[in-house]
């Protein structure tokens, strides 16, 4: 990033946003790797309360069983939401980090180029560089699936309609 003196308003807040984010992947992933502990501990405790409740003729070994089964299940639950969380909070990150980039202008050739949607015969693509290496497709192009992609693609090759153009507010202007 650049130094604080040169950095435009919108860097620094991407900055902050980006070192904020990486602060919670790194506190998230410590109550990962907690949980991952409590997660191996439960599982032995399962195995333990199994292996009493086959040798012995206890009832109460079943319930501890039970419990045990139940507390392991509930810990999985639980780490599991966690580790979603840390993957959506590490494209967070990304998001703020590819910001960056396109702030400072070093966003050319490090995304999508979309050089699929390229029509050869299209009347302005090519012109107006649209698709390829440094395009604007890849300038705007954030999207993490290919029907994202290819929304994006016919937005910026087909005209709105009328009604579309009134309705933004580009269009009121």
């Amino acid at each position: 990033m650049q130094t604080t003196d040169t950095a435009s308003p919108a860097a620094l807040l991407y900055g902050q946003r980006m070192a904020s984010t990486r602060a919670e992947i790194v506190s998230l992933e410590a109550r990962a790797a907690r949980l991952s502990s409590f997660r191996l501990a439960a599982f032995l405790l399962l195995l333990g309360a199994t292996g009493f409740a086959l040798w012995s003729d206890y009832t109460a070994s079943l319930a501890g069983l039970a419990a045990a089964l139940v507390l392991l299940i509930a810990i999985i639950v639980v780490h599991e939401r966690l580790l979603r969380r840390i993957v959506e909070t590490r494209r967070r990150a990304q998001y703020w980090s590819d910001g960056i980039q396109r702030i400072e202008q070093q966003w050319a050739g490090k995304g999508i180029s979309g050089k699929q949607f390229l029509d050869p015969h299209h009347l302005y693509a090519e012109d107006l560089d649209l698709f390829g290496v440094g395009s604007l497709f890849e300038l705007l192009c954030s999207a993490r699936t290919s029907a994202g992609e290819a929304q994006l693609a016919s937005w910026l090759t087909q005209p709105a309609t009328p009604a579309e153009a009134v309705a933004t507010p580009a269009g009121r202007a």
